[in-house]
């Protein structure tokens, strides 16, 4: 009779440890699919948030293409001459997406095909950027004399070798966001842009985007943000 309920216990913890093993190789095997399909799932996001970065980037590139062709307007006039820069931008048309085009000069004072100023940008970042000979996209969004955001494309107006002013064009966050939607790669996700500082420029209309929100840290915790 001990005999018999020794086996039985010896038996019992036997299943027991069965049991346990058996429950820690689910787990362990659990762990490194679940770590591989995130694996997968990450590499994935990664890849296609550099296919929608290439493709977005290219696109502005056209516009900043069709920037150069209108600067050639300016190459062969006065900028000092006020009335000259706004004669000749009247005389021009716009072209691609954007709301506003306007011609800065040296001292970044402006002038815009609706035949206004758009105020002084000589302290901005893309004026300062395009002066130097190269083109520039605005770190983030501004507000223009209108009161809305826009992001800006500059390109300098070059002059026997040198910046003489800048001519530029406004896109707005809806004209962005639907150059988001155009590439993206499904109609379920959700696609952000943001800056360097993590506020979202412009989103896809497609997919769940809260438009309340505009910083990234927002949506993401700081310790999950790369």
């Amino acid at each position: 009779m001990k005999r018999t309920r020794s086996e039985h216990i010896r038996t019992t913890v036997v299943v027991i440890i069965v049991l346990v093993m058996l429950t820690a190789v689910f787990i362990i095997f659990r762990d490194k699919l679940n770590s591989k399909l995130r694996d997968n799932e990450e590499q994935h996001l990664i890849e296609n948030a550099n296919t929608i970065s290439e493709v977005f980037y290219t696109k502005l590139d056209d516009q900043l293409t069709m920037l150069e062709s209108q600067a050639r307007y300016f190459q062969s006039i006065d900028l000092s001459d006020y009335n000259a820069m706004k004669k000749t931008i009247l005389s021009t048309k716009g072209i691609g997406g954007f709301k506003n085009i306007g011609v800065a000069n040296s001292s970044g004072a402006t002038i815009n095909y609706n035949g206004t100023s758009s105020g002084n940008i000589y302290l901005t970042g893309y004026y300062k950027e395009a002066m130097l000979g190269h083109n520039a996209i605005s770190e983030s969004t501004i507000t223009d004399e209108e009161g809305d955001e826009v992001l800006v494309l500059a390109v300098p107006i070059m002059k026997e070798g040198n910046a003489a002013g800048v001519i530029y064009g406004t896109f707005t966050k809806d004209t962005i966001d639907s150059i988001i939607d155009s590439i993206s790669i499904s109609k379920s996700a959700s696609s952000v842009v943001v800056n360097s500082e993590g506020k979202i420029l412009a989103h896809s209309t497609t997919g769940e985007v809260d438009t309340s929100v505009q910083m990234l840290s927002d949506i993401i915790p700081d310790e999950k943000l790369p």
